[in-house]
């Protein structure tokens, strides 16, 4: 599962509440974001350790990778 996947391996970002997101390249176009196709992928856990995760592209990726100094 990508989403699993993005919680072992991505960068992650702390957004308090006990809710964290963890951005990962996963190497292959997983979906589309505003119609632009991406490997990237936005997973979240929240308090009750539930994880999910969708495709992220253009600026919104890109917010994530300025704070994380990766862009």
């Amino acid at each position: 599962m990508i989403e699993k996947e993005a919680l072992q391996r991505g960068h992650i970002i702390d957004n308090g509440n006990n809710n964290f997101y963890f951005i990962y390249d996963t190497g292959k176009v997983v979906g589309y974001d505003n119609g632009k196709s991406t490997s990237w992928i936005r997973g979240e856990l929240t308090s009750g350790n539930v994880y999910h995760g969708h495709p992220i592209a253009g600026d919104r990726l890109n917010k994530y990778l300025n704070k994380l100094g990766i862009k």
